[in-house]
Formats: C-alpha cells, structure tokens, sequence
C-alpha cells in the first residue's frame, strides 16, 4: 500500500487486505477526506486520487478486481463493493 496525504490531520485511511498480491495507492490532498479500503482474495488493484474537502471513499472488493476512482471537487462520496465468484 502506497499512501500520500496532504493538507491536514484530518484526512483518514483505513485499509485491510487479506491475501496474496493485493495494492492499493491512495493520494488525498485537502482536508476532511476518508478512504475506507476492504481488499481479500488475490490480486485485487485499487488506486485513488481525492482533491478537495470531505469526500469520502468506501471500497470493499473480494478476488481479483480492479478499480480507479478520482474525486477532484468537495463533498463527494462513492461506495465500491466487487465480488468475483
């Protein structure tokens, strides 16, 4: 896991992975911003760019997925989850 944040202390990550070959790359800049990032199973792959004020990002992703979201703006939130049978 690669993180970057700029701006203040009150930027959050939380990020739990449970398996082989996962990474995520978060960069949050600005204030009140949170990454909550839930990756098991193998060789999932998130990236993440957040820009601004309060936007929040919740991702759950379960084998083998792959997801990029960027927030540039205030207030905006997106909810993730993926699941591979």
């Amino acid at each position: 896991t690669n993180i970057i944040q700029a701006g203040s202390n009150t930027n959050s990550i939380e990020v739990i992975q449970q398996g082989d070959n996962n990474f995520a790359d978060i960069i949050q800049l600005g204030i009140d911003n949170e990454v909550i990032l839930i990756q098991e199973g193998e060789n999932n792959f998130f990236t993440i760019l957040q820009d601004g004020n309060g936007n929040a990002a919740n991702v759950n992703q379960l084998g083998e997925q792959n997801f990029t979201v960027t927030q540039i703006g205030n207030g905006m939130v997106v909810n993730i989850t993926q699941y591979k049978n």
